[in-house]
C-alpha cells in the first residue's frame, strides 16, 4: 500500500476558546504582531467572534464563551506554534520581557514541519501555550540517534517534573 501526502496549502485558521476576546486579540497583536480582524464588528454584535491575522492566508479565531464546546472551561489545544525568522524571535523575546510575559520553556533543538528548529514557549491570557520557532541552516540535517534520544529523555524528565509539581499544588 502506497502512502500519500495531501497536496494542500498552509493552515487556514485555528480556533481558541477564550475568556475575553478583546484581551486575547490585544495580546496576540501586542506580543506576536498579529493584527486584529473583525474586532469592531464583534464589539458591535454583528459577528460571533473576532480573529487575529497571522499572515495572508492564516487566522487565529477567538471564540467567546457562548461558542465554547465545553461550557465550563475552554477546551484549547496543548499548544500552537508559529514560525518566524531568527530576528523576529529575538524581537519577540524583547516584547515578552517588556510586557512581563514569562518564557515558560526553551528548546534549542525541537522537531517540526520543516525539520529541526529553535523554540521558545510562553502562555497567552487563557493559558494556551504558544510556541514560536525559527529554522536555521541545519533544519533538514539528519541528527545522530544518540542526540535524538538525549532530547527525548530531557523532554521526559521535564514532563515528569511538571507532573510532580502539579500534583503538589
Amino acid at each position: 500500500m502506497k502512502k500519500t501526502t495531501l497536496q494542500s496549502g498552509p493552515m487556514d485558521h485555528v480556533v481558541l476558546e477564550v475568556s475575553d476576546v478583546r484581551a486575547s486579540a490585544q495580546f496576540y497583536h501586542k506580543i506576536l504582531k498579529f493584527p486584529p480582524v473583525r474586532m469592531k464588528a464583534f464589539l458591535a454584535g454583528d459577528v460571533l467572534f473576532a480573529s487575529a491575522r497571522v499572515n495572508d492566508v492564516t487566522l487565529v479565531d477567538f471564540f467567546p464563551s457562548a461558542l465554547w464546546h465545553n461550557r465550563r472551561r475552554p477546551s484549547n489545544p496543548n499548544h500552537i506554534c508559529f514560525t518566524m525568522s531568527e530576528q523576529e524571535v529575538t524581537a519577540l523575546k524583547r516584547r515578552l520581557s517588556r510586557n512581563k510575559v514569562r518564557i515558560t520553556r526553551r528548546s534549542p533543538l525541537s522537531f517540526g514541519a520543516q525539520g529541526w528548529g529553535d523554540s521558545t514557549y510562553f502562555e497567552d491570557p487563557d493559558g494556551v501555550t504558544v510556541e514560536v520557532r525559527f529554522y536555521g541552516k541545519d533544519a533538514k540535517k539528519e541528527l545522530p540517534i544518540e542526540e535524538i534520544r538525549a532530547q527525548s529523555e530531557a523532554a521526559r524528565k521535564m514532563i515528569a517534573a511538571a507532573r510532580k509539581k502539579s500534583a503538589k499544588s
